[in-house]
Protein backbone atom coordinates (compact mmCIF):
# COMPACT_ATOMS: atom_id res chain seq x y z
CA UNK A 1 0.00 0.00 0.00
CA UNK A 2 1.07 3.37 -0.52
CA UNK A 3 2.06 5.59 2.11
CA UNK A 4 1.63 2.84 4.66
CA UNK A 5 4.25 2.34 6.89
CA UNK A 6 5.83 -1.16 7.56
CA UNK A 7 5.47 -1.89 11.71
CA UNK A 8 7.91 -5.12 11.65
CA UNK A 9 4.44 -7.30 12.17
CA UNK A 10 2.85 -9.85 10.53
CA UNK A 11 -0.86 -8.44 9.41
CA UNK A 12 -3.44 -9.49 11.75
CA UNK A 13 -6.70 -11.18 10.04
CA UNK A 14 -10.04 -10.79 11.27
CA UNK A 15 -10.86 -14.29 10.92
CA UNK A 16 -8.52 -17.37 10.47
CA UNK A 17 -8.87 -19.05 6.60
CA UNK A 18 -11.51 -21.99 6.52
CA UNK A 19 -9.93 -25.43 7.10
CA UNK A 20 -10.71 -27.57 4.21
CA UNK A 21 -12.72 -29.85 6.41
CA UNK A 22 -15.47 -28.72 8.57
CA UNK A 23 -14.35 -30.84 11.30
CA UNK A 24 -10.56 -29.98 11.25
CA UNK A 25 -10.67 -26.67 13.28
CA UNK A 26 -12.09 -28.05 16.76
CA UNK A 27 -12.22 -32.21 16.23
CA UNK A 28 -13.69 -35.07 14.43
CA UNK A 29 -17.68 -35.56 14.15
CA UNK A 30 -18.82 -38.14 16.47
CA UNK A 31 -20.28 -40.05 14.20
CA UNK A 32 -16.86 -40.21 11.72
CA UNK A 33 -15.11 -43.44 11.43
CA UNK A 34 -11.82 -44.44 10.07
CA UNK A 35 -12.65 -47.10 7.45
CA UNK A 36 -10.36 -50.08 6.53
CA UNK A 37 -11.13 -50.66 2.47
CA UNK A 38 -11.95 -54.02 1.50
CA UNK A 39 -9.88 -55.88 -0.58
CA UNK A 40 -11.17 -57.55 -3.35
CA UNK A 41 -10.01 -60.49 -5.65
CA UNK A 42 -12.45 -60.40 -9.01
CA UNK A 43 -12.61 -63.61 -11.08
CA UNK A 44 -14.25 -63.43 -14.29
CA UNK A 45 -13.49 -64.72 -17.86
CA UNK A 46 -14.78 -61.97 -19.65
CA UNK A 47 -12.69 -58.94 -19.52
CA UNK A 48 -14.96 -56.50 -20.46
CA UNK A 49 -17.34 -57.82 -17.41
CA UNK A 50 -14.03 -58.01 -15.38
CA UNK A 51 -12.83 -54.62 -16.22
CA UNK A 52 -16.26 -52.86 -15.84
CA UNK A 53 -16.88 -54.87 -12.11
CA UNK A 54 -13.48 -53.48 -11.17
CA UNK A 55 -14.63 -50.04 -12.26
CA UNK A 56 -17.56 -50.19 -10.61
CA UNK A 57 -16.37 -51.29 -7.20
CA UNK A 58 -12.89 -49.11 -7.12
CA UNK A 59 -15.64 -46.04 -7.31
CA UNK A 60 -16.90 -46.92 -3.73
CA UNK A 61 -14.26 -45.47 -1.15
CA UNK A 62 -13.86 -47.75 1.05
CA UNK A 63 -13.58 -51.08 -1.86
CA UNK A 64 -9.93 -51.72 -3.87
CA UNK A 65 -9.47 -54.23 -6.47
CA UNK A 66 -6.64 -55.75 -5.51
CA UNK A 67 -5.97 -58.70 -7.78
CA UNK A 68 -7.81 -59.68 -10.98
CA UNK A 69 -7.55 -62.72 -12.70
CA UNK A 70 -9.30 -64.78 -15.82
CA UNK A 71 -9.07 -68.56 -14.74
CA UNK A 72 -9.97 -69.86 -12.27
CA UNK A 73 -6.59 -71.99 -12.05
CA UNK A 74 -5.13 -68.14 -10.93
CA UNK A 75 -7.53 -67.40 -8.12
CA UNK A 76 -5.83 -69.15 -4.97
CA UNK A 77 -2.35 -68.07 -6.17
CA UNK A 78 -3.63 -64.38 -6.58
CA UNK A 79 -5.41 -64.83 -2.97
CA UNK A 80 -2.35 -66.09 -1.45
CA UNK A 81 0.03 -62.87 -2.95
CA UNK A 82 -3.01 -60.28 -2.27
CA UNK A 83 -4.78 -61.53 0.37
CA UNK A 84 -7.67 -59.99 0.43
CA UNK A 85 -10.62 -59.99 2.11
CA UNK A 86 -13.09 -61.06 -0.07
CA UNK A 87 -13.29 -63.08 -3.32
CA UNK A 88 -16.04 -62.59 -6.30
CA UNK A 89 -15.74 -65.43 -8.30
CA UNK A 90 -17.16 -66.53 -11.40
CA UNK A 91 -18.90 -70.27 -11.46
CA UNK A 92 -17.87 -70.60 -14.89
CA UNK A 93 -14.09 -70.47 -15.52
CA UNK A 94 -11.58 -71.70 -17.80
CA UNK A 95 -8.17 -74.01 -16.11
CA UNK A 96 -10.97 -74.69 -12.74
CA UNK A 97 -14.46 -73.79 -11.72
CA UNK A 98 -14.92 -70.79 -9.09
CA UNK A 99 -16.62 -73.33 -7.40
CA UNK A 100 -13.67 -75.49 -6.71
CA UNK A 101 -11.38 -72.74 -6.44
CA UNK A 102 -13.95 -71.48 -3.11
CA UNK A 103 -12.96 -74.67 -1.70
CA UNK A 104 -9.33 -74.11 -2.17
CA UNK A 105 -9.60 -70.77 -0.68
CA UNK A 106 -11.50 -72.16 2.42
CA UNK A 107 -8.73 -73.78 3.01
CA UNK A 108 -5.56 -71.59 1.79
CA UNK A 109 -6.73 -68.42 3.01
CA UNK A 110 -9.66 -68.99 5.18
CA UNK A 111 -10.16 -65.07 6.33
CA UNK A 112 -10.82 -64.68 2.74
CA UNK A 113 -14.92 -64.64 2.39
CA UNK A 114 -16.16 -65.84 -1.21
CA UNK A 115 -19.29 -64.24 -2.72
CA UNK A 116 -20.25 -66.74 -6.29
CA UNK A 117 -20.96 -64.29 -9.12
CA UNK A 118 -22.89 -66.22 -11.78
CA UNK A 119 -24.91 -65.97 -15.35
CA UNK A 120 -26.67 -69.24 -14.05
CA UNK A 121 -28.64 -69.28 -11.26
CA UNK A 122 -29.21 -73.33 -10.77
CA UNK A 123 -30.12 -74.75 -7.83
CA UNK A 124 -27.13 -77.40 -7.97
CA UNK A 125 -24.77 -74.40 -7.78
CA UNK A 126 -26.49 -72.98 -4.77
CA UNK A 127 -25.81 -76.38 -2.97
CA UNK A 128 -22.50 -76.30 -4.19
CA UNK A 129 -21.60 -72.60 -3.33
CA UNK A 130 -22.57 -73.08 0.16
CA UNK A 131 -20.69 -76.81 0.47
CA UNK A 132 -17.84 -74.39 -0.54
CA UNK A 133 -18.18 -72.10 2.14
CA UNK A 134 -19.23 -69.52 -0.21
CA UNK A 135 -21.07 -66.67 1.80
CA UNK A 136 -22.95 -64.83 -1.06
CA UNK A 137 -24.37 -66.46 -4.29
CA UNK A 138 -25.01 -64.05 -6.78
CA UNK A 139 -26.86 -64.01 -10.26
CA UNK A 140 -25.98 -61.75 -12.75
CA UNK A 141 -29.01 -60.35 -14.25
CA UNK A 142 -30.65 -60.84 -10.66
CA UNK A 143 -32.65 -58.10 -9.24
CA UNK A 144 -31.02 -55.00 -8.11
CA UNK A 145 -32.63 -55.50 -4.29
CA UNK A 146 -32.09 -58.18 -2.08
CA UNK A 147 -28.50 -59.31 -2.73
CA UNK A 148 -28.68 -63.15 -2.60
CA UNK A 149 -26.11 -63.13 0.40
CA UNK A 150 -26.55 -67.06 2.09
CA UNK A 151 -25.34 -65.45 5.41
CA UNK A 152 -26.07 -61.75 6.15
CA UNK A 153 -22.94 -59.75 7.09
CA UNK A 154 -22.20 -59.44 10.33
CA UNK A 155 -21.87 -55.81 12.46
CA UNK A 156 -18.04 -55.25 13.62
CA UNK A 157 -18.18 -54.75 17.32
Amino acid sequence: MLGARHTGTTPHRAHPAPAPYPWAVNEMPRDYRSAKSIRVLLAEDQGMMRGALALLLGMEADIEVVAQVGAGDKIVDAALIHRPDVALLDIELPGKSGLDAAAELRDQVPDCRVLILTTFGRPGYLRRAMEAGAAGFLVKDGPRRGTGLLHPPRPER
